[in-house]
């Protein structure tokens, strides 16, 4: 509300006045807008009738006069409530939206990849070597997924060829396993024929 527009020609005569009409084709030193006439194009901080006031000025290149656009300083620094609030609220709506989409992507794409993992490695863990990793996995969890099925499918077909080789022995040979305790851990029943 305090601001206005003002145009001095060269000589450093108002040619229009926003606030006062009354004003036009009076120097410039008379109305408060002398400094002005010693700025080309920029930002001038003055004192008008006890009041600190801030001036942009631009110089017209065809024929150097002056367009001002002058404001209290205290207006420019004051700003309403209610832009502000929706500023507040705008920002503090759009930060809510992408805290959401963040939770959303890391819980699609990293939580419940890895919970599927981790289920699947309880199973195996638990002899169950008929489990299956099911899930959608993405970047380097799918990478890590095929990493831990492959070394699963490698353990089963070890164990198998250990599993046929234990129960070719056992079927034709007595045989005694003893832990690092020398206690015994598994026999077959050839072996106890013979004690």
């Amino acid at each position: 509300s305090t601001g206005f527009a003002a145009v001095l020609d060269a000589s450093g005569t108002l040619a229009a006045h926003g606030r006062d009409p009354k004003q036009m084709l009076t120097p410039a030193r008379e109305t408060g807008l002398a400094e002005a006439m010693d700025t080309r194009q920029g930002l001038v901080s003055y004192q008008h009738q006890g009041e600190s006031m801030l001036m942009a000025v631009t110089t017209m290149p065809l024929n150097g006069w002056k367009v001002c656009t002058i404001i209290e300083k205290a207006e420019l620094n004051s700003v309403p409530n209610q832009p502000r609030l929706i500023l507040l609220a705008s920002g503090l709506l759009m930060a809510g939206i992408l805290v959401g989409i963040m939770v959303f992507m890391i819980r699609r794409y990293v939580s419940q990849p890895l919970t599927s993992i981790e289920g699947y490695t309880n199973k195996i863990s638990r002899g169950e070597l008929g489990a299956s990793l099911e899930g959608n996995f993405r970047f380097e969890l799918a990478e890590l997924a095929g990493n831990i099925s492959s070394m699963v499918q490698n353990l089963k077909d070890k164990l198998g060829f250990s599993q046929g080789v234990l129960q070719s022995i056992s079927s034709n040979f007595p045989f005694l396993i003893l832990d690092a305790q020398s206690r015994i851990t598994h026999t077959n029943e050839l072996l106890l024929n013979i004690l």
